[in-house]
C-alpha cells in the first residue's frame, strides 16, 4: 500500500487477521487510522512500514521474521510487542529467527527503544545518540 489513506482503517485489522499465510507486508505513506497494527503469521519474513502515519504501536507474531522497517514513522509513541506465541498458530519447530529493525528517522518511545535494546531476536539500525528519540 503506497500513498494510501483509507476513510476507515478498521478493515486493515480484518485483513491482517485473515492473512495467516502472509509473507511480506510493504507500505509507504500509509495513513493508519488506528493506533496499533497486529501482524500474525508463521510465514511472515518482511514488514516495511515506511512513513506509516498515525501509527503508534505494533504487535508482531512472526517466528521467521527477518526484517522490520519503521523508517520515518514519526508517531511511534506506544509499544512494540514481539510475541513468542499466538493463540491461532502452532509455532514452527526450531528457534525463532533473529531480525533487523530499521528505525532511521523514526520517533520512538522509550518503551519501543527498550524492546529494541533488550529483545534477543532484534538487531536494530538507524539509532544515533544525537537524534531526537523520546
Amino acid at each position: 500500500m503506497h500513498y494510501y489513506s483509507p476513510d476507515d482503517g478498521g478493515w486493515v485489522h480484518d485483513m491482517l487477521a485473515t492473512a495467516t499465510k502472509l509473507e511480506r507486508f510493504e507500505s509507504y505513506k500509509f495513513r493508519v487510522y488506528t493506533s496499533e497494527l497486529r501482524f500474525a503469521s508463521n510465514d511472515l519474513r518482511y514488514i516495511r512500514l515506511h512513513r506509516a502515519e498515525c501509527l503508534e504501536s505494533l504487535s508482531i507474531y512472526a517466528p521467521k521474521l527477518e526484517y522490520l522497517n519503521l523508517q520515518a514513522c514519526y508517531g511511534m509513541q506506544g509499544h512494540l510487542s514481539i510475541l513468542e506465541t499466538h493463540p491461532n498458530f502452532t509455532r514452527p519447530p526450531g528457534n525463532p529467527s533473529s531480525f533487523v529493525v530499521d528505525v532511521t528517522n523514526a520517533c520512538i518511545s522509550t518503551s519501543i527503544l527498550h524492546t529494541l535494546q533488550n529483545n534477543p531476536r532484534i538487531t536494530y539500525e538507524g539509532y544515533e545518540s544525537d537524534d531526537d528519540y523520546y
